[in-house]
C-alpha cells in the first residue's frame, strides 16, 4: 500500500492538489494522510501574568480550527471520491509547516507528498510558494507539486529534464516510472546544449545508463541547442503540450535555476502543469 501525504491549509489551492492526488492514484491501494500544521504564536502578551493563559487560549483555538478543518476536508473527500482502495487519516500537528511535514514523512513512511503550489506574496510571477519550496529543498521525499489551476487528465507525455550529470538509481526513478507505466505515458528526456556543440563522454555514458534504467517504458531523447536547460524546459513543455514535468533536485542547482530566480522579471512563464521532483539518495 502506498502512503501519500496531503498537506492542506484548507485553501482552494490545497483542495485542488487533493483532488489531483485522489484521481492520479485512483487505481492503487493507498493510505492518504491529510495533514494540517498549526503554528505556535509568534508573539507573546507583554503582561507576564496573562501570558500563559492567553497563549494557551490561542493554541486551543488554533488546535480546534485545525481539527475542525480536517474533519470538513475528510467529509468532502469521502463525499466526492468514494473509493474502496483508499484509506484516510487526519493529522493535526502542532508545529511549523516544514517541521510537521518532516515529522510525518519519517513517522509514517511516506512514499510521496502531493501538495499545491501558488504564487507567493500575491506576485503571480513567483511560480512556487514558500511552503512547497521548503519541502522540496529540505525533505528527502518525492514531491508531486500541483499548480493551483492544474486539472487532472490522463497523462500522455512526461518531460524529464536533465543535465546528464548524475547516475540515477532505479529506486530514485521509481515514482516517475510508476506513473508512466500506470498511464502508458511516454517519457521525453530533455537536455539542452548551451555553449557546447556535443555531449561529453561522461554525459554520453549517463545518457546510455538512463536509457537502460527506463527499460521498456516508451521513452525518447530530445536535445535543444544554444539555449539553457531552463529555457529549453519551458519551451519544450509548452510546445509539446506536456502533461507533467519531472526533475531531480540536486543540491538545489537546476531546481533553483528553474524555479528560484531572485528577480520576478527573470521568470518568463508560469508552470501550469504538475511537476514531479525526485531526490538523490545520497544528497
Amino acid at each position: 500500500m502506498k502512503n501519500i501525504l496531503l498537506p492542506t491549509d484548507f485553501s482552494d489551492n490545497a483542495w485542488n492538489a487533493i483532488e489531483y492526488a485522489l484521481q492520479i492514484f485512483k487505481d492503487e491501494e493507498c493510505k492518504f494522510y491529510l495533514l494540517n500544521a498549526y503554528s505556535p504564536p509568534l508573539t507573546q502578551p507583554s503582561n507576564p501574568i496573562t501570558s500563559a493563559t492567553t497563549t494557551k487560549a490561542l493554541l486551543d483555538i488554533a488546535k480546534k480550527a485545525s481539527e475542525d478543518g480536517l474533519k470538513n476536508v475528510l467529509k468532502k473527500v469521502t463525499g466526492n471520491f468514494s473509493n474502496v482502495k483508499h484509506q484516510f487519516e487526519t493529522i493535526s500537528e502542532y508545529d511549523f509547516f516544514l517541521g510537521a511535514v518532516k515529522t510525518i514523512v519519517a513517522d509514517y513512511n511516506i512514499d510521496i507528498i502531493v501538495m499545491g503550489t501558488k504564487g507567493a506574496s500575491g506576485i503571480k510571477e513567483v511560480i512556487i510558494g514558500s511552503n512547497a519550496a521548503g519541502v522540496i529543498g529540505h525533505v528527502k521525499c518525492p514531491v508531486l507539486a500541483i499548480p493551483e489551476k492544474a486539472v487532472f487528465k490522463p497523462l500522455k507525455e512526461i518531460a524529464f529534464a536533465t543535465d546528464y550529470d548524475y547516475y540515477c538509481e532505479k529506486g530514485e526513478l521509481k515514482p516517475l516510472t510508476e506513473i508512466a507505466e500506470k498511464f502508458n505515458a511516454s517519457v521525453k528526456i530533455l537536455h539542452a546544449l548551451d555553449t557546447k556543440d556535443q555531449l561529453t563522454k561522461d554525459q554520453e555514458q549517463i545518457k546510455r545508463y538512463l536509457d537502460e534504467m527506463l527499460g521498456n517504458i516508451n521513452h525518447s531523447f530530445h536535445t535543444l541547442t544554444r539555449v539553457s536547460l531552463e529555457t529549453a524546459t519551458r519551451v519544450f513543455t509548452q510546445s509539446r503540450d506536456i502533461d507533467m514535468l519531472c526533475i531531480i533536485a540536486k543540491h538545489h542547482s537546476f531546481f533553483e535555476r528553474l524555479f528560484g530566480k531572485p528577480r520576478v522579471e527573470e521568470i518568463s512563464f508560469h508552470i501550469k502543469i504538475p511537476y514531479l521532483v525526485l531526490h538523490e539518495y545520497k544528497s
